[in-house]
């Protein structure tokens, strides 16, 4: 877990990003800078602590599945209110290759933008879902609209399908985390959702449509070490039974994110 503090006195202007927008990733070198230096200047204004969770880059061996989740934790540390335009540079196909900057579980497929008081915390990212395999890279970029020279950069990279066979992804997602294949699959009524943490930890596991929205919370807490398994009855957070169709399910815990797919018939 890397932590950077960006602080830039107001007056400040630069236009650093504008380049990455105008041209290819020959054109331009991203501008990342190493995750765990800390970056901060003398003087009040704005500011903002960006906390890196998960590796920059993963490696999946599926391909046509919602995920994974690049994300961090914003904190405006400023003395000022501030919104941050959050957006992705794509240097992969964009038609095999889709990435999204997300706030929480909402995703954008290009920008969005983040009104932040002073703070102020949230949960923002990048989701991507492949439909080929290979390797993909594109950048995050955070930046403040108040004062643009208080941005970074970050270039993310995603082995995905046969690519990723051997592949060690960086960070601390290979340390154990697993997921496994819901049973029965496809669902009819019921079905069981295994996972093993390496250690204790808070997780959250949830179910989406092929939209990217959240359909059911199954689990929201506190896990100790090991295996764990969950029962789900395929209804929505009302008790509704959710329609025949695709859907994914996606455990969140401090150490990354892991995803599957289901399919629900009637």
């Amino acid at each position: 877990m890397h932590r950077i503090r960006r602080t830039i006195p107001a007056g400040i202007a630069t236009s650093v990003f504008l380049s990455l927008l105008a041209g290819p990733l020959a054109a331009a070198e991203p501008t990342a800078r190493p995750a765990d230096t800390a970056h901060r200047a003398a003087g009040g204004g704005y500011a903002y602590t960006l906390e890196q969770i998960s590796p920059l880059t993963q490696s999946h061996p599926e391909i046509d599945f919602l995920g994974p989740y690049y994300y961090f934790v914003a904190t405006n540390s400023g003395s000022l209110p501030d919104t941050y335009r959050l957006k992705i540079v794509n240097y992969s196909g964009p038609m095999s290759w889709f990435p999204q900057v997300c706030l929480r579980a909402v995703c954008f497929p290009d920008s969005t933008d983040l009104p932040f008081a002073i703070g102020e915390s949230d949960t923002l990212g990048v989701q991507v879902t492949p439909f080929d395999d290979g390797v993909a890279e594109w950048d995050f970029v955070m930046e403040s609209l108040n004062e643009p020279a208080l941005a970074d950069t970050f270039h993310m990279v995603l082995y995905a399908g046969t690519a990723a066979t051997g592949v060690i992804e960086s960070g601390v997602l290979s340390s154990g985390l697993e997921l496994r294949q819901n049973v029965p699959n496809p669902v009819r009524g019921h079905t069981a959702i295994s996972f093993t943490l390496p250690r204790q930890d808070r997780v959250r596991l949830g179910v989406y449509d092929v939209s990217g929205r959240r359909v059911a919370d199954l689990l929201d807490g506190i896990r100790t070490s090991g295996p764990h398994t969950v029962e789900w009855d395929a209804r929505d957070p009302q008790g509704a039974p959710l329609p025949a169709g695709v859907y994914f399910y996606r455990l969140d815990t401090s150490l990354g994110e892991r995803t599957r797919r289901l399919t629900l018939v009637e």
